[in-house]
């Protein structure tokens, strides 16, 4: 068994949480609003039937993976570590996220939504059951290849590199795009472009 560190147990002492809630270990039977939070201790790794709500939290720690039956909000995360994997059944709110390090692999049954993002690295994979909001990005590398139930919303990318081969159930937003490269096969219910390609 985990033996709890002292922050992790004033940490729960605070919230009223167990270590087995705080490690993941014990299912937490509704949402935990934590809004006002700017950090969260090393081991944080909740299991929550309703909502996980940080949107105070500026960094999430390396290994931070919560399993969220309703929504995971990260308002105001601008990176995180590797390993960044939760598993979150509807969304997924990023709204300021700028970058992320590598084994970023988060699995969400509903939206996600990393708007302020402005590149991602090759190979970018994303699995989204509804709908990918990128608004930000400008450019992807090469093998950017993610699958969206709903919308993929790329409005502001200008270029792609080789292999892009987005699957999309809905709609797919190019409207801003002007160069492509080998391979740009891209599907959709609907394609959004100024351009033919």
């Amino acid at each position: 068994m985990k033996k709890a560190t002292k922050e992790q147990l004033e940490f729960c002492e605070t919230h009223n949480l167990t270590f087995e809630q705080f490690i993941g270990d014990e299912l937490i039977q509704k949402s935990l609003d934590l809004r006002l939070l700017t950090s969260v201790p090393d081991g944080f790794c909740p299991s929550v039937r309703g909502s996980l709500i940080l949107s105070s939290l500026t960094s999430v720690p390396d290994g931070f993976c919560p399993r969220v039956l309703f929504s995971l909000h990260l308002r105001s995360v601008t990176s995180v570590g590797e390993g960044f994997c939760p598993t979150v059944v509807g969304g997924l709110l990023l709204n300021s996220l700028t970058s992320f390090g590598e084994g970023f692999c988060p699995r969400v049954g509903g939206s996600m939504n990393m708007n302020s993002l402005t590149s991602v690295p090759d190979g970018f994979c994303q699995n989204v059951r509804r709908d990918l909001l990128l608004k930000s990005l400008t450019c992807v590398g090469e093998g950017f290849c993610p699958n969206v139930g709903g919308t993929l919303d790329l409005s502001s990318l200008i270029s792609v590199g080789e292999g892009f081969c987005s699957n999309v159930g809905e709609t797919l937003d190019l409207s801003s795009l002007i160069s492509v490269g080998d391979g740009f096969d891209p599907f959709a219910g609907k394609i959004i472009s100024n351009n033919e390609f």
